[in-house]
């Protein structure tokens, strides 16, 4: 499982780098399958800049062993053997040795890094920064508080290599974002917060990595006593009000407050608030009115839309 380097010399110039199209690999989120993004897949594929899309080809029930306390090795041998495969249909036709651009929606994102790391991982190392020129996330929660996303069970990883207790006050680039320090205890829970820890920030850009951060706004948050206060307010004041709370904030206020501790009156997608969703050092772009999940009615739009794939795309290009 360990990926070697490519040669240096094979790698072409700078300017071949630069020119040539580049396989495209998209990494669904929690709890989603790949069927998902294949409209997304297929906005993508219309661009020259790119030379092969693909998606991790996971199923919802690939997720199931993380509910009950499983680790995301399955996940992530899946992602490597995705990115082999659209990285040899890539091989030979523009420059040898191409570069992938990742795009990971919600967990997706964070995994992507993880996948991108030097370090085993439940013994396996993937080191895909070796193979990667660009990771895009859309709505990713990197700097959610929970020892483990969207509140699942804690993860079983090895707690030999990160000893309860060691390193507590190690510091990284998430304090801005409500947390001042990623432990090694923290560490031996959660995979994402191995990814922190281990990984801080835009970590990979040493090896040549851009980082682009994407999330939605527009989703502000209410608790119920505040939907209520205001329902009652606007019937006496404003009862036109278009710009109405729903209980789709109280939900968004909620799966707020498990990311970064308060829920009202916080920003955001619907499932992932900006505060956490901004990567330290990428480059950052918010897209108004963008929400975390396809709702099945297209009265609102997410980031797999055609309309919006071509705003965050520009990115990428």
């Amino acid at each position: 499982m360990q990926r070697r380097a490519a040669s240096a010399n094979s790698a072409g110039t700078l300017d071949d780098i630069a020119i040539s199209p580049s396989p495209v690999l998209i990494i669904p989120g929690f709890l989603s399958s790949a069927s998902k993004y294949e409209a997304m897949a297929d906005c993508l594929r219309q661009y020259d800049s790119f030379s092969n899309v693909a998606i991790v080809p996971l199923s919802v029930s690939d997720w199931y062993p993380s509910l009950v306390g499983g680790d995301f090795s399955a996940i992530l041998d899946a992602i490597d053997r995705a990115a082999t495969e659209v990285l040899d249909k890539s091989n030979g036709k523009s420059t040898r040795n191409p570069k992938l651009v990742l795009i990971g929606h919600s967990a997706g994102g964070w995994l992507a890094r993880c996948w991108l790391g030097s370090e085993p991982y439940c013994g396996v190392t993937y080191n895909g920064a070796l193979v990667t020129k660009t990771l895009c996330t859309l709505g990713t929660p990197h700097y959610s508080l929970e020892e483990y996303p969207f509140g699942r069970v804690p993860e079983k990883l090895d707690e030999q290599l990160f000893p309860k207790g060691a390193d507590k006050e190690k510091e990284t680039n998430s304090e801005k974002k409500g947390e001042s320090v990623w432990t090694a205890e923290r560490a031996s829970q959660s995979t994402l917060a191995l990814t922190n820890f281990r990984y801080p920030g835009c970590f990979e850009t040493k090896r040549g990595i851009h980082y682009v951060s994407v999330c939605g706004v527009g989703v502000v948050g209410v608790t119920f006593r505040g939907l209520v206060s205001e329902t009652l307010a606007n019937v006496f004041t404003n009862p036109k009000n278009k710009n109405k709370a729903t209980l789709a904030d109280v939900a968004a206020s909620v799966s707020y407050a498990t990311s970064c501790g308060s829920g009202d009156g916080v920003d955001g997608d619907g499932v992932t608030p900006v505060g956490v969703a901004v990567l330290d050092g990428s480059d950052e772009f918010l897209l108004p009115g963008v929400t975390h999940q396809p709702d099945g009615t297209k009265r609102e739009m997410w980031y797999g839309d055609e309309d919006v794939v071509k705003q965050w795309v520009a990115k990428l290009l």
